[in-house]
């Protein structure tokens, strides 16, 4: 641009039918020499047109004009919405003068604002002047009424209920301007009621928020079953246009018969640790007709905070059914006082309600003997002598309330080589453990408890025994001791390095043997605890063992995580598993040069612990 000019805005207002018009003139900043010319120096202010304007069309909006004019002939362009762009040609300017026209009336409802950019161009093509933006908003008349979302609205309220009572609420919408104008502010008025008994304002409306309550409390099913009522919405606060919509209100009966246990006590017996065990019949007696909302009852339990117990309704005769929702323990509770209400699904006319007291025996039941821990790891040396005592492995017996004696048996003993105390269930050797045949370094043995109630039972414990990698000359406390910290390292021969701080052992349950191949992750939590470091990927060897997680030295203190891959190892296997993988995360508190974390592993448990 050669030099400072100046883009003209001129706004037009009407009078009367264009008999003349009121000129505002919008002058632009000059441009100073040496600095480039911002294109938006001043935002100019929206134009306003009312939509449905009455013609003649085309009629004259604003005038622009460049003091450019005065030296060279200017020619004046629009583009954009409503001009070269849809919907077209809703905006023209008249090239030599630069008048802005509206050929057609608008409508708020399809378009509420159009954007123009205007053009100053010479004889030549050049532009004159920066293009200017100026946005056209289309201002809102109440011409659309509102309309109601449905023909009819449907409700009920039951008879007598009190004034205030909430019965449905009617809705309607309009589309015109509701932020700037009160043309979609709607009201709303009950215009009519049928019947009128027994007063003519039965019902009460929200005028805003369209929800019909009850105003008088003499509602009766039996003299008015229904009411229907004349609604309207009209906007402009309600002065405006409006619109009409039915309300029908359905008077449903009260529940003045309330429903009454017939006895009020009961005792029924159940025997313990079953689940879902029927235990007694609840009887009730109501007068409302059977079959009906008012007549079906509906049973609570008053005192039953842990869910013991569960209480449903026979549909056919309408008593209450109790049954157990968990297995009881006779151990812990022997018998239970249950406080019993019944009301019906219709909520009754009046605050009493029936109460009944059942009193629930629970039934004894010889329990199977448990062993603790239900499967037990013993390590020790491979040259234990004949008769020699291993371990113990003793059973509890959960019916403490019964005097019964527990007998214990080698169940399953592939090896042939253990025997137990029937009555102590001490763990001795029948033969030597050096045979030839003895080529695993781990092997299980399942172990009986079975008492002398009516009829016994028996609970099973599973004993794995493992041997250390020393073959020491006799069976001393200094053996055992280095037998149970792990095994020395041998040519690297896959067995887990004493001069690592840290060992694992994995064994397979399910098959009495160690866990090979499994693959498992060290990580050891860092960054002020924020994230997982890893420090070491590995797999198990035949023993069940992962050589040298750590390098030699001490252990330092701090949290570590060991990931056993468990899905995959039972995959390889060919059996499904419960855990995916199984996360270990202990925190060692000082610096330390042993730490052994076993594992033992079944597809559906786990096991672990700090071992020694």
């Amino acid at each position: 641009m050669a030099g400072p000019t100046c883009f003209l805005l001129f706004l037009s207002a009407t009078q009367g039918a264009h008999t003349g018009y009121q000129m505002e003139v919008l002058t632009f900043p000059h441009a100073r020499f040496g600095l480039k010319r911002q294109k938006r120096d001043w935002v100019v202010p929206p134009l306003s047109i009312p939509e449905n304007e009455r013609g003649p069309f085309p009629k004259m909006v604003a005038q622009v004009k460049s003091n450019k004019n005065k030296e060279i002939q200017v020619f004046y362009s629009i583009t954009g919405t409503g001009a070269d762009e849809p919907p077209y040609g809703v905006f023209i300017m008249d090239r030599e003068t630069g008048w802005l026209k509206v050929t057609k009336p608008l409508d708020r409802e399809k378009k509420s604002h159009y954007v123009l950019f205007l053009h100053a161009v010479s004889s030549t093509g050049n532009a004159v002047e920066d293009t200017l933006e100026i946005v056209i908003t289309v201002t809102d008349q109440n011409d659309n009424r509102p309309e109601f979302t449905q023909a009819v609205f449907e409700g009920s309220v039951m008879e007598r209920a009190h004034p205030g009572t909430s019965v449905l609420q009617i809705t309607a919408t309009d589309v015109d301007d509701h932020e700037n104008t009160y043309n979609a502010a709607i009201v709303y008025t009950i215009l009519s009621q049928d019947p009128l008994v027994p007063h003519s304002n039965m019902f009460a409306i929200n005028r805003q928020t369209g929800v019909i309550s009850v105003l008088d409390p003499g509602l009766d099913q039996q003299s008015a079953p229904a009411y229907t009522l004349t609604v309207q919405a009209a906007d402009l606060q309600g002065e405006g246009l409006s619109c009409r919509a039915k309300a029908v209100i359905t008077v449903t009966q009260s529940n003045p018969n309330p429903p009454v246990f017939s006895p009020t006590s009961y005792t029924g017996h159940v025997f313990e640790n079953k689940v879902d065990a029927g235990i007694v019949r609840l009887y009730v007696k109501d007068a409302d007709a059977a079959g009906s909302p008012a007549w079906k009852a509906v049973f609570s339990i008053l005192n039953d905070r842990g869910g013991l117990f569960t209480i449903t309704t026979d549909p056919e005769t309408n008593d209450g059914l109790l049954k157990t929702a968990k297995g009881l323990d006779f151990e812990t509770t022997q018998q239970y006082t249950l406080y019993v209400t019944v009301v019906n699904e219709v909520p009754l006319a009046s605050l009493s309600t029936s109460t009944a007291t059942v009193t629930v025996d629970v039934v004894d039941v010889n329990e199977a003997p448990v062993f603790v821990p239900p499967t037990k790891m013993v390590e020790m040396p491979k040259d234990v002598g004949v008769g020699q005592e291993i371990t113990s492995y003793r059973a509890q017996d959960p019916d403490s309330f019964q005097s019964q004696k527990i007998r214990y048996q080698i169940w399953h003993d592939p090896s042939h080589r253990l025997d137990i105390n029937s009555e102590t269930g001490v763990i001795s050797t029948r033969a030597s453990m050096q045979m030839e045949d003895m080529k695993t370094q781990t092997f299980s043995a399942v172990v009986i408890a079975t008492d002398n109630g009516q009829p016994p039972a028996t609970g099973t414990g599973t004993l794995l025994l493992t041997f250390s990698h020393i073959d020491c000359p006799g069976v001393d406390s200094h053996c055992l001791d280095i037998c149970q910290r792990g095994p020395e390292s041998q040519d690297g021969g896959g067995m887990e390095q004493i001069s690592s701080p840290l060992t694992t052992h994995v064994l397979d349950t399910a098959s009495g043997l160690p866990a090979q191949g499994l693959c498992l992750r060290l990580s050891r939590l860092e960054d002020h605890g924020q994230q997982w470091t890893e420090l070491k990927k590995s797999y198990t060897d035949s023993d069940g063992r992962c050589p040298g997680l750590l390098p030699p030295g001490p252990m330092k203190a701090g949290t570590y995580k060991l990931s056993f891959d468990t899905e995959g190892y039972w995959k390889k296997k060919g059996q499904e598993s419960f855990y995916p993988y199984v996360e270990v995360v202990f925190t060692i508190a000082n610096e330390t040069h042993r730490f052994h974390v076993p594992l033992l592993l079944s597809p559906w448990s786990y096991t672990t612990y700090r071992g020694s």
